[in-house]
């Protein structure tokens, strides 16, 4: 009975840390999103994204060419 006692411990534990770790994450997405909005400039990923959307990729396929530019840099 204490071991599961002490499972359960460690995993409210962990999702707490999870938890957190996601809500730090998030914010600063939008702090990003912010300061886009702000300056009006898109970072260069952004601008690689929009291109390629408008030439009708999935993010898949842009996801595996960004990897690949990025890889030849």
């Amino acid at each position: 009975m204490t071991n599961t006692c002490l499972e359960f411990k460690e995993i409210a534990k962990l999702w707490q840390k999870l938890k957190t770790r996601k809500q730090k994450e998030k914010g600063k997405r939008e702090d990003n999103l912010e300061d886009t909005a702000k300056t009006g400039k898109l970072t260069e990923y952004q601008q690689f994204c929009r291109e390629k959307r408008l030439e009708g990729l999935d993010f898949r396929e842009i996801s595996s060419l960004w990897k690949k530019n990025k890889e030849k840099r």
